[in-house]
């Protein structure tokens, strides 16, 4: 169970109020300061006995219950959701009205809706293969808001759904299909990406330069704040997204896949070089940074023998990740 039984009495009393209110538009924001408030108020945020507090927020892309949990008072959490929500309408008030904007709950493999050529700028966030779930994470919310919502639908790798990697990448080429179709010539779309498994990577980028884009440049944005599974799990999560731009011209050529270079040299090559550029210990921030845009643009997913790439098998084989303690710091990284 998610919630305690305290709080499944509460929410379940706030919910049949708000679903009383009559007008529509004041019904879906309450409704949206309800569904904004119910992680923190779920059984899912950990708890500390010694500071007898806990964090906010979804901690980590997994629905879970730990043995130690905060348990928030949910009138005040409702009060601050609700705070929060009109400060953000009033900051838009003004600036932004209904007419500037369209949402569709529309799958993304059929933009029957949107003209041929018709859009001057795409920016997506692709599924990102096997890392989270999110459609399936939105059973959190669907079941208060009693939504029906095909499950299936999904674009995942998620063998235990029997979603193959063959599922995810045919879906993913007609998606990137109807982008091309959509969108005018000589015009751009950009797509944030994370992932560490090399086949992923290639299942997207393969997408994207058959249906005919070029690529025209790479940026990695770092976030603003680390999320909880990055606290956890240092040694291999990234801080940040790869930011992929690329133009569609009609009048350029398909580009042709390059020949594969073998992954495993290179990075042997450039870890170890960009190791000793780092003082001697690299982060995995920062070398998955420099690391997956390399191996990418060099079409080098796969070693001397087909196989697809395991970057964190190849690292362990010639490198060490350590703790080490710098200027009073401690530094977790990889070292030769």
């Amino acid at each position: 169970m998610l919630f305690s039984e305290r709080a499944l009495v509460i929410l379940g009393s706030i919910i049949l109020d708000i679903k009383k209110v009559k007008d529509q538009r004041t019904r879906k924001l309450l409704l949206m300061v309800f569904t904004s408030m119910l992680p923190n108020v779920s059984k899912m945020i950990p708890g500390n006995e010694d500071s007898v507090n806990g964090k906010s927020g979804w901690v980590i892309s997994k629905i879970w219950s730990p043995k130690i949990h905060t348990e928030k008072n949910i009138f005040n959490s409702f009060k601050e959701r609700f705070k929060k929500i009109l400060n953000g309408k009033k900051e838009i008030d003004g600036v932004l009205d209904a007419s500037m904007a369209r949402i569709y709950a529309k799958t993304a493999e059929n933009l029957y809706f949107i003209e041929t050529e018709s859009v001057d700028y795409i920016f997506t966030d692709p599924p990102y293969g096997d890392t989270i779930a999110y459609l399936g994470l939105s059973m959190f919310w669907n079941s208060w808001l009693q939504s029906k919502v095909n499950y299936n639908k999904e674009i995942i790798y998620d063998p235990y759904r029997n979603k193959k990697y063959d599922d995810y990448q045919k879906r993913m080429e007609r998606v990137f299909t109807e982008l091309y179709r959509v969108l005018k010539n000589k015009k751009k779309l950009s797509f944030t990406f994370h992932n560490r498994n090399l086949k992923i990577w290639k299942i997207v980028i393969d997408a994207v330069l058959d249906t005919g884009f070029h690529l025209d440049e790479v940026v990695y944005q770092q976030q603003a704040v680390s999320s909880g599974t990055q606290g956890l799990n240092r040694k291999n999560t990234l801080r940040g997204d790869f930011i992929y731009t690329f133009i569609k011209n009609t009048q350029k050529k398909p580009v042709k896949t390059k020949k594969s270079a073998d992954g495993t040299e290179l990075i042997k090559k450039h870890v170890r070089k960009w190791i000793k550029k780092h003082d001697n210990i690299l982060t995995s921030d920062k070398l998955y940074e420099k690391l997956i845009p390399l191996l990418v643009e060099n079409n080098a997913y796969t070693d001397s023998d087909g196989n697809i790439v395991n970057i964190e098998k190849e690292l362990e084989k010639y490198f060490s990740y350590v703790e080490e303690k710098k200027n009073n710091k401690i530094i977790y990284g990889w070292k030769e």
